[in-house]
Order: structure tokens, then sequence, then C-alpha cells
């Protein structure tokens, strides 16, 4: 299984005689001579042409059409690397690599702060999964950021089933960008040690319970479930209060615009 192919056209290809035809045409070969043998030796060569395009182009040798040709190049690269995944390579980095690149973000509302702070602290990889669509087989890879301003708040890795890290998440998405995903085994010392990080609360969290034996043959049950907590709420524990909140913005509000022009023919605010 090889990756031989000259479809390399785009709308961003240098014209012939630029002064960059030279290094894009080294680079095209690099793309066409992939194969599963030769893996991990693509990827580091790919990787140096990136660089290189990037500093041409701050130099101002590469225009900036030509950098985004680079930059498809180095993509369409990835994705073949991605391919191969299912035959008999070597190069988990270069694999791992052009997952992250081709990986979908997805954005889970809480803070890993907050919720698995320990994820962040001391690389801990807990058990993470999408939970629903799971009768759906996974048509897509994703990296999972949470929502708070902090640029490493991220599962950076998921647990395989064969007790592997990877850095990505296979998931069936349906293309509407709504999922359910689970964190497993988080407990009462990642909840105590987050806090209220960027003012998010306890997320949504179940507790499980698994048969005592292999030969039960119930499910497992849910015993507990817990809602996440309010906006409100939170706001109590930082000693706020959302009524005088409300209050003091209906203030201000009618002070700038007027009452009359924000409230609804309902008299609702």
């Amino acid at each position: 299984a090889d990756c031989q192919s000259s479809d390399v056209s785009s709308e961003y290809k240098p014209a012939e005689g630029s002064p960059m035809s030279y290094f894009f045409k080294t680079y095209e070969e690099i793309y066409t001579d992939l194969s599963v043998e030769n893996v991990e030796e693509v990827y580091n060569d790919a990787l140096q042409f990136k660089r290189e395009s990037e500093s041409a182009f701050t130099l101002g040798v590469m225009s900036i059409e030509e950098l985004a040709y680079a930059e498809e190049l180095f993509d369409k690269i990835m994705s073949r690397i991605l391919m191969l995944q299912n035959y008999d390579m070597k190069g988990e980095k270069a694999l791992n690599e052009a997952k992250l690149s081709q990986a979908a973000p997805c954005f889970a509302n809480l803070s890993i702060f907050r919720s698995a702070i320990d994820s962040w602290a001391i690389s801990q990889s807990f058990p993470a999964m999408p939970v629903s669509m799971l009768h759906r087989e996974p048509n897509n890879i994703v990296k999972l950021y949470d929502l708070t301003c902090d640029s490493d708040g991220e599962i950076k890795n998921f647990v395989t089933m064969k007790g592997k890290r990877s850095p990505v998440l296979p998931v069936f998405s349906d293309g509407n960008g709504s999922s359910l995903f689970g964190l497993f085994l988080l407990g009462a010392y990642q909840q105590s040690m987050g806090n209220y990080h960027n003012l998010f609360g306890k997320s949504c969290s179940v507790t499980l319970a698994f048969p005592e034996c292999e030969q039960d043959s119930r499910d497992l049950e849910i015993v507990g479930l817990q809602a996440a907590e309010t906006a409100s709420e939170i706001l109590c524990h930082a000693d706020y209060s959302p009524e005088d909140m409300r209050e003091q913005l209906a203030c201000a509000l009618n002070a700038k615009v007027g009452k009359e022009s924000w409230e609804d023919p309902g008299g609702e605010r």
C-alpha cells in the first residue's frame, strides 16, 4: 500500500518560472513518494519544508499565495499518512502528528482545571469517550478543548482500547456540531483541587454501578445523578447576589437608553 499520486493541483500552486518553483517541485516529490516504508522520513522532510516556507514568507521571499500552497501540501501529506494507519507502517510519532493536524477542534462546556486538573498538572489520562451516538461508527477524530481563556485548557491524551495513549478521540459526527462526552474516574479530589476556576462550577456527574461478578447478567446501573451548578449558584459562592446584579444592570440600562426602548410589549426585560 502506497500513496503514489500526482494530484497536487491547487489554485495557489505557483506559476512556472516562479523563484520558488524548484522548492515546490521537491516538496511535491515528497508528497508523491509517500509509502508505508518511508512514513517517518516523509514526515520529517515535510516538517522541514513547512518550517522553511514559513521562514521564506517572513523574509519576503515567498508570497502569501505560495505559503498557502505550502501549507496545503503539508496538510495533504498528513492526510495521506493518516490513511496508512491501518497498514503495517512504522512511524508512530508521524502518525500522531498527522492525527493532530487533521483532528477537528471540539469545545466542551467545562473547565479542565476545574473538573480534571491532574490532566493538565501531571498528564494524568482520564478515560474519555462520547456518550451519544454510540450505535454509529466513528467517522471523525477530534481534539477536546474547554471553554476557558487558557491556551492549555485541553485533554492532550486519550486512552485507547489497547491501553495506549492517543492525542485525539474518535467520534461520530452528524454535522450539527452537537455531541455529548463523558470524563470518567474523576471524583472528589479533582473537584476539590480545581475549586472554581474561571467561575466554572461542578459539571453534571453520574455514579455508575457495575455487576459484582462476570456471571451477573445485569447491565451497569446509574445509582447517582447530580446536575451541574447554575450560573446563579456559582455567583453566590463568590459572594455576589444575582438579584442585585440584575437590578444594577436594569438601572444602568434605564439610565443609558431609557426603559421603554429595551422592554418588549409584554413588559419583559
